[in-house]
Parts: C-alpha cells; structure tokens; sequence
C-alpha cells in the first residue's frame, strides 16, 4: 500500500467514525443496541457465494410448502394484473372478509392484515411497548420478536427452555416466571419454532387467563398450525373475542407458500384491532397480494393435498433421520424437524456447508439464544426432495 492510499484509507476512517457519531446523537439509542436477526431461506446469497444457479437449490431451510401457492392463486394474479395502475384497498377488506370465514367465529373487524406477518409483531409491540417494560420470550423462538421489542426499549426476559424436555413450552413455567417478573406481555410461538413443539389448545388458553388476571398481553404466533395434524386442537384464533388480552398472528407465508407476496394476518377483539388499525401504514398489502391471499384461502384441494403430503413426508424424514446413530431428533409435531448433531465431528455451520455444495440448504440454528452450535432445522418437502437430503446425510455424517 502506498503512502497516498494509506492516508485515503485513514481518512475514510475518519469519515466513518465521524458519522457514526453523529448518528449516534441523531437517532433512537435503542437502534444501536439492536441484535440482527438471522433467518432461513437465503437461497440466493447462498447460491451466489457457490457459483450455484439458485433455482437448482433445495431449499430445506425455510418452512415453506414445499409445492408452493395453489396454481389457482397464480391464475388470480394473472388475472388481476391490471389493479397494478390503482391504488390497493388500504383496508383489505375483501381479504378480512375471507380471513373470517375461514377462522370462523370471528368477524371482519376482528381482523388486522399485514405486509407479511413480521410487520404485525412489530406494530403490535410499537403501540404497546415503552422504554423498561418487561416482556418474556421462550428461547429458542422466532427472533424478529426481539428485534421488534428491542426498537422500542423494552426489556426481553428469555424463558430457557430445557433441552432435556426436547425445548417444551412447560405452562407451569410460564406461569411462574409471569408471577415473578410482572411483564407487559409475552410472545407465545405455537408450534414454536424451531423445536416444532406443540401446545394444545386448553393449556393455551389458561395461560391467556392467568395472564388476563395479572394485566399481561398475550401475542401467539400461530403461523405454522395448518400444519400440525389437528389445528382444530391448537389454534386459539376463534376465542379472541372471550379475551381482552389475546392477539393471536397467522401467516400466508408458510401453507399457502406465498412469501414473496408478503401477507399476514392478526386477530384479535374489535377495540385493540381498532387501535392497530389507526396507526398501520397505508396500502401496507398490494392488490396482487390481497388477490393472491383471497385464492389461497379458498382452495381447500390444495391445503388437503399440502397436509398430506407434510404428514407422510414428516414421518418418512422421522424415520430415516433417528436411523442415524450420530444424529439425535426431537419429535416433530410441525412442518420441520430440529436435530442435534452434537456427536457429528462438525458444527452446524460446516453441516450447512457441506451439504449447500450438493445444493442442499439447511438452518443453521446456532442463531437462536439458548440453542448451541450443534443445532440445524430441516423443513418437510416433497418426497423427492426429503429423499436427496436423506441420500446426502448418509455421505456427510
């Protein structure tokens, strides 16, 4: 390095350092302190750091229908491809209207739709969190939780939970740490990911009652429930309206497998939807969106073909991955499956190499708190799919 560049390079420096602090000044101070949240589904980079068309990866990685949106949704957008020049409903309104019928119970007020359903964590902990209110999180779980309550000052109490109970969301342990730390509220995953770990609908309930008594909000995060075998016996999303305190969150992402479209959607009582829906952005959800999401709704066949094919895909990666005697599987009551490679010479990270080379991706899943280097997540595909992965476990581990 020459003289000259050198002193360029230092004086870059100082421009940086120098905006950093005047950022620094200018901004919310709870933006510095904010912890990046790592997700699945980053095919493309992936891809291009491989030299890999992405579009020859095997995505394992992301939760996902595996067969993708109904072929009647893509028709939909075809077919409405000339809303793009209007402006979108702001409201939603066909969509709510849709939503209700489907969760039954429930009317169009009851529901708020979002820009995928992270925009809804975050605006539901922007109007309820401040500066030191306190909210527990079960860990590990989905992270943007963190990230959206962290904006906003508020305190994380992580609930750890036990390994050895395959990462269970236990409700005397909920209930105890409410007891003792009197949070704002508590972020509830069900099926929590990625443990894929279930509980029933009447354990749900009780902690949204206790939680009721003692002041404290409810969010469940139900985006993975059309796939467990029962969702009738989970979902808690027909009972807001006997809540005061209960948002429960759904997500066209997952079984409709729509996220590149970005729809979301949450459910709670008339009053706080009311609230919500003052301080939303406008037009958040684009008419191809809203379109896309009504279609998805409606075409039972493919949910039921979805289902099948998760069930029988679920039981067939169960089996082969508790053959191998160096892996370890915590039962799996969702659409993917949480394995310990602890006895494999190799971490997560070298896992997810290793097989992103055969054009396999695969969750590293040492991101999460309370979870080690050792962890990885695998979603359920099509048996063909589910079939390359078991092909290329037996050569890799």
């Amino acid at each position: 390095m020459t003289m000259y560049q050198k002193q360029q390079q230092e004086k870059k420096e100082k421009e940086r350092t120098a905006l950093l602090s005047l950022l620094e000044e200018m901004l919310d101070p709870n933006v510095f302190g904010m912890r990046p949240c790592v997700h699945g589904g980053d095919v493309q980079r992936t891809a291009a750091e491989l030299g890999i068309p992405w579009r020859e990866m095997i995505d394992f990685s992301a939760s996902v229908n595996s067969l993708g949106p109904s072929p009647k949704v893509l028709k939909a957008i075809c077919d409405n491809l000339w809303q793009i020049p209007f402006y979108p409903d702001p409201c939603s309104e066909l969509l709510k209207e849709s939503i209700s019928k489907h969760i039954g119970g429930i009317d169009e007020g009851n529901v708020i739709v979002g820009n995928g359903s992270t925009e809804l964590i975050w605006l539901f902990s922007d109007i309820l969190l401040s500066d030191s209110d306190k909210v527990i999180i079960p860990a590990p779980t989905y992270g943007e939780y963190e990230t959206a309550i962290s904006k906003k000052g508020a305190k994380p109490i992580f609930l750890n939970l036990d390994q050895e109970k395959e990462f269970r969301i236990v409700y005397e342990d909920v209930i105890d740490r409410i007891s003792y730390e009197k949070p704002k509220m508590v972020f509830i995953c069900n099926p929590n990911n990625p443990p894929s770990k279930v509980i029933g609908r009447e354990e749900m309930l009780s902690i949204v009652e206790e939680c009721a008594r003692k002041n404290v909000f409810v969010f469940v995060d139900e985006a993975y429930v059309d796939f467990v075998d029962k969702p009738w016996e989970v979902t808690v999303a027909p009972e807001v309206n006997d809540y005061w305190n209960l948002f429960v969150l759904h997500s066209m992402t997952k079984i409709y497998g729509m996220p590149g479209l970005r729809v979301g959607y949450g459910i709670s009582n008339h009053e706080f939807i009311n609230v919500l829906e003052r301080v939303k952005q406008p037009w958040n959800v684009n008419c191809l969106a809203q379109v896309a999401a009504i279609e998805g709704l409606k075409d039972e066949d493919h949910l039921r073909k979805t289902r099948k094919i998760i069930t029988s895909g679920r039981k067939y990666l169960a089996e082969k991955i508790e053959s191998f005697k160096s892996l370890h599987l915590y039962k799996p009551e969702a659409n993917f499956l949480l394995i310990n490679i602890n006895k494999v010479e190799m971490t997560a990270a070298q896992l997810k190499g290793k097989l992103a080379r055969k054009r396999i991706l695969i969750r590293d899943c040492s991101s999460f708190r309370n979870m080690d280097r050792y962890h990885v997540r695998v979603s359920v595909r099509t048996p063909e799919q589910n079939q390359r992965l078991i092909e290329a476990l037996k050569i890799t581990v």
